[in-house]
């Protein structure tokens, strides 16, 4: 009689194979895997990373204070009402250059409507003995009319522009010495309105006096600082300028505060906005 084998198969053939490809599989796997698991020591590369971290938000945080110190120390400013007169050059060489008298004009005027204060801007415009401009004024009063700044506006953008420069090319002086004398004339007949202490004077030019009139503009210079806060001398570096020497060496003579080119002259308003009184 036939007896059955007492021995049971548990595993046939096919599932051996399966189980073997599954092996095959995950050992593929790990042999590509093991570059990203690694016995290193991660807190060693990431060390590095952390302390940057750390720096940047640091830095932030004391940028943050720096600001917030700022911005206290501007709402501290004693800000007064200001008379301010403008002499500028429109000469060719000094034509490019309007846009940033522009953008400066605009600052000042906002910080001061911003503060609640009045302007009292006066621009006078030279060029050469043959061009003379109409004293332009404007109140920037934060209880009227915003726009009252368009006309000098609309007049810088018109003397930027080149068809100004081409209808005009006749007699606009071509980069040279500069009628400075006859501004500084204008200013010392300029009518103020507030006390001395809160009047201010900038002087934009690239070129200085013509040479016979240097002693004139020194010696009015000196007297129409002897009627406001300050008389500044913002100089600006052009191609066909006078050097940084002879332009400071103008306003050293006439005991004037020299700006060097470059640098804002709206920051000395804001610089002697609370001194005064």
């Amino acid at each position: 009689m036939y007896r059955p084998n007492k021995s049971l198969s548990i595993f046939g053939v096919a599932s051996v194979d399966l189980f073997a490809s599954a092996l095959g599989a995950f050992v593929i796997l790990t042999l590509v895997s093991l570059p990203f698991f690694m016995n290193t020591d991660k807190s060693a590369r990431m060390e590095p990373m952390v302390e940057k971290y750390v720096q940047l938000f640091r830095e932030k945080e004391s940028l943050q204070q720096q600001i917030n110190q700022l911005l206290q120390q501007n709402e501290m400013i004693s800000i007064h009402d200001m008379e301010l007169l403008l002499l500028v050059d429109y000469s060719n060489s000094y034509a490019s250059f309007l846009d940033g008298l522009e953008y400066e004009l605009r600052t000042l005027a906002k910080f001061w409507r911003h503060r609640n204060k009045k302007i009292r801007l006066s621009l006078i415009l030279y060029s050469d003995r043959n061009s003379r401009y109409p004293i332009l004024k404007a109140n920037i009063d934060p209880q009227q009319d915003r726009g009252e700044l368009s006309e000098i506006y609309a007049l810088l953008r018109r003397i930027r522009s080149e068809s100004f420069k081409t209808s005009n090319n006749s007699h606009l002086n071509r980069d040279g010495p500069e009628a400075l004398h006859l501004a500084l004339e204008q200013a010392l007949a300029y009518d103020w309105s507030l006390p001395e202490a809160q009047r201010f004077v900038f002087v934009h030019y690239d070129n200085s006096c013509y040479p016979e009139e240097m002693e004139r503009c020194i010696y009015r210079l000196g007297s129409l600082q002897q009627q406001v806060a300050s008389v500044y001398m913002k100089y600006t570096q052009t191609a066909t300028s006078v050097g940084r020497e002879e332009a400071q060496a103008m306003a050293q003579k006439s005991g004037t505060t020299f700006i060097d080119s470059g640098q804002s002259w709206t920051l000395q308003i804001f610089d002697r906005a609370d001194q005064a009184p």
